[in-house]
C-alpha cells in the first residue's frame, strides 16, 4: 500500500502520511475493522517500523463547507495526541441503498528522532440527508472500549438528536464559544459548563485567553501596581468584530471573579460592579476598524490614593504585546504574548484532569453578563 503526503500544518518540518484506500463504501462495522487490520498489515513504510497509537476516541462532527481549515489542525492534533479519530459529516444527497458510508484511513507522523511512524486511525462517516441518526450507533460499534471518549463540538454538523446521543456517550465535551456568533449560544455553553463542571465540559475560548490572563496577572503582581487592585475604578476591554466576542465576556468575568467584584447593573456597554472598596465600571467596547472578533486591548485605571493607569495591547499574531504604564510611573514594556495554536489548546484541555474552578466561576458570571437586561 502506497502512502501519500498530506498537506498540513506540520508537513514542512516532518513527514505526515495518509494510508488507506480511496473512496467510501456502505457502512459495515465488521468490514471496517477488517479493513483497518489489512491496512496495517499491508503498510510498509521506509526507514523504520509503524506503530498504531491511541490515547482516546475522539469524535468530531463537521460541516463539510467549513471543515477544510481544520484539516491541518487535525494533522497537528494527532501528532500531539494519537487517537482513534471519528470524522462525522453530512452529504447533500438523499438516503438510498447506503444512507451511511464510511472510509478508514490513518494519519501518520515521523517519530521524534526518526525510527518509524506513529499512526492514528481515522474513520470518516458520511450520512445522507435525514440519515444522521444512524451515526451514533455506528460510532459506538467502533469505539475502543478501554479509552476515554472525547466529543469535540465545533459546529452543528449533525441533527440535535444525533448530537445529543453522541454527547451521552462522551466522557468529555470540548466546545469553543469563540466560534459562536449568537450570544445566546455562548450563554447556553457557559451555563452548562457552570452547572455540569469543567471536568465534563471544556471551552477552548478560555484556553486562548491564557496570554491575556498571564499579562494581567503580571501587572498586578508588580509591587507598585498590586496596591491598586482594590482601588480600580474602570476597566475597558477593546475588541474587534461587530459584537463582543466570547473572549471579551470571559476576560471581564475572570477579572471580576478574581478581584471579588459583585455585579450590580448594566447600562449600554458599561457594567457596574461593587468592589471590596469602591464601585468599578467595566466597559466592553468595539474597535470599528477591526473585523476579527478578538480581544485587542485591556485598559485598567484608578485615580485613588494608589494610582494605576495601564494599557495592554496586542495585534493579530504578534509575538509580543505592549504594556504601557502612565501611572504609578510612566514606562512602556514589551512582553511575550504566548499565543497557543488551536491544536495545542485542544490537546491541553484533553490532558487537563483537575477541575478548573477559575473557568467555572468566570463562565457563570459571563453567562449572566452576556444575558443581562439593561438597567432602566
Amino acid at each position: 500500500m502506497t502512502p501519500k503526503t498530506v498537506e498540513g500544518a506540520t508537513a514542512d518540518r516532518e513527514p505526515v502520511l495518509l494510508f488507506g484506500p480511496d473512496g467510501e463504501r456502505p457502512f459495515d462495522a465488521a468490514a471496517l475493522e477488517r479493513e483497518l487490520r489489512a491496512m496495517w498489515k499491508a503498510a510498509r513504510p521506509d526507514g523504520g517500523a509503524l506503530y498504531r497509537a491511541a490515547l482516546a476516541n475522539v469524535i468530531l462532527p463537521l460541516d463539510p463547507e467549513h471543515h477544510a481549515p481544520l484539516d491541518p489542525v487535525l494533522v497537528e492534533f494527532t501528532r500531539r495526541h494519537p487517537s482513534r479519530l471519528f470524522r462525522l459529516q453530512r452529504a447533500d444527497r438523499a438516503a438510498g441503498d447506503a444512507p451511511l458510508q464510511a472510509r478508514a484511513t490513518a494519519l501518520c507522523h515521523l517519530r521524534p528522532g526518526g525510527g518509524g511512524l506513529i499512526c492514528s486511525e481515522q474513520i470518516i462517516l458520511t450520512a445522507a440527508s435525514g440519515a444522521d441518526t444512524l451515526v451514533p450507533s455506528a460510532v459506538a460499534s467502533l469505539i475502543v472500549g478501554d479509552l476515554p471518549v472525547v466529543l469535540i463540538r465545533l459546529d452543528a454538523g449533525l441533527s440535535p438528536a444525533a448530537d445529543a446521543a453522541l454527547e451521552a456517550m462522551a466522557d468529555m465535551t470540548v466546545e469553543d464559544s469563540a466560534t459562536r456568533t449568537d450570544v445566546a449560544d455562548m450563554v447556553r455553553l457557559w451555563s452548562r459548563l457552570a452547572s455540569e463542571g469543567s471536568g465534563r465540559v471544556r471551552d477552548i475560548a478560555w484556553a486562548r485567553l491564557m496570554p491575556w490572563r498571564e499579562l494581567l496577572a503580571e501587572v498586578f503582581d508588580q509591587p507598585d501596581a498590586a496596591a491598586a487592585r482594590g482601588e480600580l475604578e474602570e476597566v475597558t476591554i477593546h475588541h474587534g468584530g461587530s459584537a463582543p466576542p466570547a473572549g471579551a465576556w470571559l476576560l471581564a468575568s475572570w477579572l471580576a471573579t478574581r478581584l471579588a467584584w459583585t455585579y450590580r447593573e448594566h447600562r449600554g456597554s458599561r457594567f457596574r460592579f461593587d468592589g471590596p472598596r469602591r464601585s468599578v465600571t467595566v466597559r466592553i467596547e468595539r474597535e470599528p476598524d477591526v473585523a476579527e472578533p478578538v480581544v485587542l486591548a485591556v485598559h485598567a485605571r484608578s485615580d485613588g490614593p494608589q494610582p494605576l493607569d495601564v494599557r495592554i495591547a496586542h495585534g493579530g499574531r504578534d509575538a509580543t504585546a505592549t504594556m504601557e504604564f502612565l501611572a504609578p510611573r510612566a514606562r512602556t514594556l514589551e512582553r511575550a504574548f504566548r499565543y497557543r495554536e488551536f491544536a495545542a489548546c485542544l490537546v491541553g484541555e484533553i490532558h487537563r484532569h483537575e477541575p478548573n474552578e477559575s473557568l467555572e466561576h468566570a463562565a457563570r458570571l459571563a453567562a449572566r453578563l452576556a444575558a443581562a437586561p439593561e438597567t432602566s
